[in-house]
């Protein structure tokens, strides 16, 4: 299965020599479905010569993001794409995502950042066993799969009460 989001519609932002800006957490992007990336970064102005990374972690805690990505940005117009695969990265993807955008001297930029995702963990939905039959169960209802959040699951708990 393959997906496509956008970790960062255009923005333009800009610091001074030695500052780091970091994408704010509401931001970040939960891919814990999935588990190889290819990195789109796309710039339509910059200035001074800004490293953009990208970094991943199984929690939103800051202290816990490693770069699983680096960008040293050519000019303007997409960039060369970076994959991340699973089984071979030395920094696969863990959950979450998010971008940070640093430099030595006075900057500025303005980019967005596409991402691809493939290779899910596990699908979604599991058909239901006999032994879930003896314990009541819809013939033919799929269940949640372990990993999908609480908020999914009980909104597909509602659907199949509503549809009864």
């Amino acid at each position: 299965m393959q997906r496509i989001f956008m970790l960062q519609n255009w923005v333009t932002i800009s610091g001074g020599a030695g500052a780091a800006v970091t994408q704010a957490e509401d931001g970040y992007l939960d891919l814990e479905n999935f588990r190889d990336i290819v990195v789109y970064p796309e710039f339509s102005f910059i200035t001074g010569s800004s490293t953009l990374t990208i970094q991943t972690s199984p929690i939103t805690d800051s202290a816990m993001f490693s770069t699983m990505a680096t960008f040293a940005p050519s000019g303007f117009g997409q960039q060369t794409p970076v994959t991340t695969q699973f089984a071979s990265a030395s920094v696969p993807l863990a959950r979450w995502i998010r971008w940070r955008l640093t430099n030595a001297s006075a900057w500025s930029a303005t980019f967005r950042i596409w991402v691809r995702v493939t290779g899910a963990r596990w699908s979604e939905t599991t058909p239901i066993e006999d032994d879930d039959m003896a314990r009541g169960a819809p013939a033919g209802l799929e269940l949640p799969r372990p990993g999908r959040s609480s908020f999914e699951a009980r909104t597909q708990i509602a659907r199949d009460r509503n549809s009864r």
